[in-house]
C-alpha cells in the first residue's frame, strides 16, 4: 500500500497538470477568440 505522503504527492502532481492544460486550454481560446473578434468588420 502507499504511505499518504506519496498518494498526496501523486494528487498534487495530476492536480498540477489538470491545471495547467486548463490554463494553455484558456489561453489558447482566449487567442482564438481575439483573433475571430479582430476578423469581424
Amino acid at each position: 500500500m502507499l504511505s499518504e505522503s506519496e498518494v498526496d504527492s501523486g494528487q498534487v502532481q495530476s492536480l498540477g497538470s489538470t491545471f495547467a492544460t486548463c490554463g494553455i486550454m484558456n489561453r489558447t481560446n482566449n487567442t482564438a477568440a481575439s483573433i475571430i473578434s479582430k476578423e469581424e468588420p
